[in-house]
């Protein structure tokens, strides 16, 4: 992968993110879970910065 493309996905990966960690403040994981099909605690890892979502779910 290109350097541009690592870094154009880091940004969108890290953007997710944020995202995530906005709308948590109004959700409850099990709400985030029924929109994105990702388990409570994926979503939970995200959002405390422990891992950033791969690519393979990017495309999900």
């Amino acid at each position: 992968m290109a350097e541009k493309d690592k870094a154009s996905s880091l940004r969108f990966r890290l953007g997710v993110v944020d995202y995530l960690i906005a709308i948590k403040q109004n959700h409850k994981y099990s709400e985030l879970e029924a929109q994105t099909g990702l388990k409570p605690s994926v979503l939970n890892r995200y959002v405390k910065g422990r891992v950033l979502p791969t690519e393979k779910e990017r495309k999900s």
